[in-house]
C-alpha cells in the first residue's frame, strides 16, 4: 500500500508499506478516494499536539471491501 505520511511539520513522504492483514472482527479496505481534512492540515502544520508525527493522512475515505479478518 502507499501511504502520504506526515513525518515532520510541513513534511510529507509518500511511503510504501506491505499490506496489512485485517485481525479477527476487521476488515481490510482498498481505499479508492481519501480526502485530507482540516485536522490533518492542523497537523502537518504543527498546530496540532494531537496529529504527532509520524502520521498516516487521509482518514477520511472511501473503498471496497479487500479482505476479512
Amino acid at each position: 500500500m502507499r501511504a502520504l505520511v506526515y513525518t515532520a511539520p510541513g513534511v510529507l513522504a509518500l511511503e510504501s508499506h506491505p499490506d496489512p492483514l485485517p485481525g479477527p472482527g476487521e476488515v481490510l479496505l482498498r481505499v479508492r478516494l481519501a480526502g485530507v481534512c482540516g485536522s490533518d492540515v492542523a497537523g502537518y502544520l504543527g498546530h496540532s499536539r494531537r496529529r504527532r508525527p509520524p502520521l498516516v493522512l487521509g482518514h477520511e475515505c472511501v473503498g471496497t471491501i479487500a479482505a476479512l479478518g
